[in-house]
């Protein structure tokens, strides 16, 4: 059986919400079209969450702190802006 659940990723409350929701099962966290500061918070909040068994993230535009930081860095470095975001969320993860 498949359960979607829309959450608040910037609910204090999020991590304890997801956790009650899982209870033992398989769990994994989507986060679609994720602007600005929703790709870091989803990671946080996987990391946070032992019960979630996998993250997929898709994220958008640029938005934001690490959007201007991304974009930045992608032009001084001479790379592309979403192969540095890419591995800027990767690094986050780890």
């Amino acid at each position: 059986n498949l359960s979607f659940w829309h959450l608040d990723l910037f609910s204090s409350q999020v991590g304890e919400a997801m956790a009650q929701i899982i209870r033992g099962r398989v769990a994994i966290a989507a986060g679609m079209h994720l602007c600005g500061a929703l790709s870091p918070r989803l990671i946080d909040v996987f990391a946070g969450v032992r019960d979630i068994h996998a993250m997929v993230l898709c994220p958008c535009c640029l938005k934001g702190s690490l959007g201007k930081a991304v974009k930045h860095a992608a032009k001084r470095e001479g790379r592309r802006i979403e192969e540095l975001l890419t591995a800027t969320l990767a690094d986050a993860a780890r």
